[in-house]
């Protein structure tokens, strides 16, 4: 309502006789001057908003799957997981979301990012998105001797360059579905096939099916599995503040889409002792 009573109110003064000539630009000033505070406190009501429910409803959703601390804010960086040869190069990071627990016997840490690289021409400078997803790690129950990675498949040119310039070697596999959406690398060949088993192959293509077909990039090392998933949308954020809010609809959405990330633990048995 304040919107739309600015200009009445502003009309209402006699403006010529305290400015003369130059009244007109100083009614314009004004008006656009008044806009300009009344967004700028719908904006930050708004951003205020959707930050409490962050902060206190989203960690008491969370409670519904046990021990978990959520944050607006993240503590780790990208540049984190550079050891995995699956982080692309970028110059700007732009990172949210952190979840940290257990679920089912297996340590969860995963972020939401937005990764950019920095493009120049003659006349500007651009950024362009390199991934948006999440960053995810889960904890194993065996410590690997080597790293292996399992990454998506980039053509036969694409694929030459990335074995020309790694230190690990290419693995075959005999799963033609599976190779025709992945490469696989490693420094140890017999580790890497006792962790590629058919059964994990299939489990890791219904993976990326449960994520609508997005091409999910992993490496085994030391004791975790690091996965990288693409998002085109933002995960984890509240309705839309112009409906009626009741939590309900945003609790909904918070449990289905950790319903997603929990569903890597059961697909791929991460919480098995014995073989994947």
């Amino acid at each position: 309502p304040i919107i739309l009573f600015i200009p009445f109110g502003v009309v209402n003064v006699d403006w010529y006789s305290l400015f003369g000539e130059y009244s007109l630009q100083v009614v314009l000033v004004i008006i656009l001057v008044a806009y300009g505070v009344v967004f700028w406190f719908i904006t930050k009501s708004m951003d205020l908003y959707q930050d409490t429910i962050k902060n206190e409803i989203f960690p008491n959703i969370l409670n519904f799957y046990g021990t978990f601390n959520y944050s607006p804010e993240t503590e780790k960086s990208a540049g984190a997981f550079e050891y995995s040869g699956l982080i692309p190069k970028f110059n700007r990071e732009t990172s949210e979301d952190h979840i940290k627990g257990n679920y089912k016997g297996v340590k969860i840490n995963l972020f939401e990012t937005e990764l950019e690289q920095k493009r120049r021409t003659k006349k500007s400078t651009y950024y362009v998105t390199v991934f948006k997803g999440i960053l995810i790690t889960l904890s194993m129950n065996k410590s690997f001797k080597g790293k292996t990675i399992v990454r998506k498949d980039i053509g036969l040119i694409g694929n030459w360059f990335r074995k020309t310039f790694t230190s690990l070697k290419n693995v075959k596999l005999e799963d033609p579905t599976f190779e025709k959406m992945f490469e696989v690398f490693s420094d140890d060949q017999i580790e890497a096939r006792y962790l590629l088993t058919v059964t994990f192959m299939e489990r890791l293509t219904q993976l990326a099916e449960t994520f609508g077909g997005k091409t999910i990039q992993c490496c085994f090392f030391k004791n975790e599995l690091f996965i990288m998933i693409p998002i085109n949308h933002n995960m984890f954020e509240p309705g839309s503040v112009f409906e009626p809010e009741d939590f309900i609809d945003d609790s909904k959405s918070l449990l289905k889409e950790l319903n997603l990330i929990f569903s890597i633990v059961d697909i791929l048995k991460l919480n098995m002792k014995l073989n994947l």
